[in-house]
């Protein structure tokens, strides 16, 4: 019991509630599941910033409420968020994928600590995969921490309910039509009150 008890403590801060995946397919530039899966084009070099203000802007047209919230904390990723050099993440099977296209394998790209401890950031990154990801790729992994930091919260245990929704919003025309935005919602069956 004594040995349990302190295998706990010894693991305790590193649980990690989720993680963002890429999609490797040899010397191809990765791509972020979520947009893999859902066919969300990756055009788009340079910044990600703009492309993030631009997601979160869309999704407050059509729900103030959780783009408020988004929004807030993106205002903390940069204070929350590191990128790890020369690490191979641990792999978080939170996925619950069907399939990535034949000649390609799936690599963590990102994990959320529960509860950092000693100098942790919440987010960590693979700096190598990040470094190789286009504008649209990089804005989607932080939307998709966002949301699924979100829907963990409202009691989802996996992945694929957030990444619908952040390629849905990322595939919305601008501006979003509200209610088929509401329909996409309730469908999800999310507890999100546009």
């Amino acid at each position: 019991m004594i040995g349990l008890l302190l295998l706990a403590v010894a693991f305790a801060g590193h649980e990690v509630n989720n993680g963002g995946h890429a999609v490797v397919c040899g010397k191809q530039a990765p791509r972020l599941l979520d947009y893999v899966e859902y066919k969300v084009e990756a055009k788009g070099v340079g910044d990600h910033r703009p492309v993030v203000e631009r997601l979160l802007a869309k999704l407050e047209s059509v729900d103030a409420k959780t783009g408020a919230q988004y929004r807030r904390r993106w205002g903390k990723w940069d204070a929350e968020s590191e990128l790890l050099e020369g690490v191979e993440l641990r792999q978080v099977r939170d996925s619950l994928h069907t399939a990535v296209p034949k000649g390609c394998r799936l690599r963590q790209l990102a994990v959320r600590h529960q509860q950092p401890i000693g100098g942790q950031k919440r987010f960590a990154i693979d700096k190598s995969l990040w470094d190789q990801l286009t504008a649209v790729d990089r804005a989607g992994l932080v939307m998709h921490e966002l949301i699924y930091e979100h829907f963990v919260f409202l009691g989802e245990k996996d992945s694929r309910k957030a990444r619908a929704f952040n390629a849905y919003v990322a595939r919305a025309s601008e501006p979003m039509d509200r209610t088929a935005y509401v329909k996409f919602v309730r469908e999800l069956k999310v507890p999100l009150y546009p």
